[in-house]
């Protein structure tokens, strides 16, 4: 066996976190292993994500570990691998979405389709459109702590108990950073609309 294939496998006996700290290192075979086993978690999570497209989620999928390998001395030891890697691919998500927007814009409402199911076509879009912004948004506003355990809880729809566990913190500590996440987005919001009413009333 040669002095590759001895590594590579000793590595495939170490658990995410041992790889994750020796990828943090500068190991690049430590990272291929731990890019290996992600991978497919990767394109469930976003196909689900990106209306079933399996060729968005591929794109996503590879530039999310492409990031990760770019931004590996940026990861946080103390906490999960997968909440991190699941963070920025979710967030590439939301970017990718806003980008092809446009497509669904371009799409005919009317192609064999009465007026009733034009409707719905729209709302759908509409309703679409909303949660796609308020990611980007929440992106915007919000820091890394409080947009991970955000899109955990609402973008996953974990249960508490969950997010607390794939975050590293206790159920208290998650119940209050989601309490100010979503305070910071309603002050975000209401900010927008005064704003608005100011502007359209000079």
């Amino acid at each position: 066996m040669t002095a590759t294939a001895a590594t590579t496998t000793q590595l495939t006996d170490l658990g995410s976190h041992e790889l994750a700290q020796r990828a943090h290192s500068g190991c690049a075979v430590a990272f291929d292993e731990l890019a290996k086993r992600y991978r497919p978690r990767l394109l469930t999570a976003l196909q689900r994500r990106l209306s079933g497209s399996l060729s968005d989620a591929e794109d996503v999928a590879q530039e999310t570990l492409t990031r990760a390998w770019e931004k590996i001395q940026q990861y946080d030891k103390q906490y999960q691998f997968s909440t991190w890697l699941y963070t920025i691919a979710f967030r590439l998500a939301v970017d990718h979405q806003r980008r092809h927007r446009k497509r669904r814009n371009d799409v005919s409402l009317v192609d064999n389709s009465g007026p009733a199911d034009s409707g719905r076509f729209v709302r759908r879009v509409d309703q679409q459109d909303e949660a796609v912004n308020l990611w980007i948004v929440a992106q915007q506003v919000l820091n890394e702590s409080q947009y991970t355990v955000m899109w955990l809880r609402y973008g996953k729809d974990l249960d508490l108990d969950e997010v607390a566990r794939r975050t590293g913190r206790t159920k208290v500590g998650t119940r209050v950073l989601l309490h100010r996440a979503r305070k910071v987005l309603q002050r975000h919001a209401t900010s927008r609309v005064q704003d608005e009413n100011t502007k359209a009333n000079p």
